[in-house]
This record gives C-alpha cells, structure tokens and sequence, in this order.
C-alpha cells in the first residue's frame, strides 16, 4: 500500500520542524553540549528525509475538510507559541522593574495571564481530532459546516 501523497501544508510542517532542528544543532554547537547536538542532528536529518521523500511522491491540493483541519493546528501554534511570548515578554518587563504596582499584583496579574493562556490552550487543543476519533464523529463534535471529506477514513473497510 503506497503511502498518501501529501499537502503543501505537510511540507510546510516537516519544513519547520527541520529548521527549528537545524537552529538547536547551531546553539548546541555553540554551548558544547554534543549530545543535543547529536539529537538535533539526526532528527533534522530525519525532517530532511521526511521532506525529501513528500516532495518525491508529490504534492496533492488539500480538501476543504482538510484546510479546515489546518486551520484549527494553526490556531492552537498561534496560541500556544504567541501566548508564551507574550509572557515572556511581561516577565521581561516585570524583571526590568517597569511596572509601578508591587510585587503582590504584578504575581496576582501573572498568575491569571498564565491560567488565561493555559485555558485558551486547553480550549484550542481539545477542538483538534483525537488519535482514535472517527471521522463522523469528530466532524459532528466540532460542528463542521464545510463540504464532506470525499477520501475514506484510514482504516476503512476495502482499503
């Protein structure tokens, strides 16, 4: 059984995934830790095959159900990467003493922006499809509106 042809969105991922590989091969060069390196090393040359291979089988144009997948993994990278580094930056703030309030609200302030952005998380999170969730059922469960998917669920009988 040959494997599925993948989406420009696939490549996209595997893509990132190897550069962000390749920047912790360059800081764990730079810190002399040769193990990280070593890992980061082979896990972009495992993103590196991953591409190489997608490109080789070719590339498909997504159905809408599967742009509305990618929609949904997007939201929850822009949550989760965004949020943390807009917290980072509120601790950068409170480490350089710009704030005027005392510590006890500037803790009171970052207490409620970390359980606002771990509960937009958690929310973003729980609206992707689950590893054993059927098709229909997912579908049913985030209220998909869109065109049906015409490719059959893996697994399906007389695949």
């Amino acid at each position: 059984m040959s494997e599925p042809r993948p989406t420009r969105f696939d490549l996209l991922l595997q893509a990132g995934f190897g550069a962000g590989c390749l920047i912790g091969v360059a800081l764990a060069w730079r810190a002399g830790v040769y193990i990280a390196l070593a890992i980061c090393a082979l896990l972009a040359l495992l993103a590196a095959w991953a591409l190489a291979d997608g490109l080789r089988r070719g590339v498909r144009p997504a159905t809408p159900f599967e742009r509305f997948e990618q929609r949904l993994l997007v939201r929850v990278i822009a949550i989760v990467f965004g949020g943390g580094l807009a917290l980072a930056l509120g601790w950068r703030l409170v480490a350089a003493d710009a704030l005027p309030w005392s510590p006890a609200v500037v803790s009171a302030i970052s207490l409620l922006a970390i359980a606002g952005w771990l509960i937009a998380a958690l929310v973003a999170v729980t609206r992707l499809r689950g590893k054993h969730e059927a098709l229909a059922a997912y579908q049913r469960r985030v209220k998909y509106r869109g065109p049906l998917d015409p490719e059959r669920e893996p697994g399906a009988p007389g695949e």
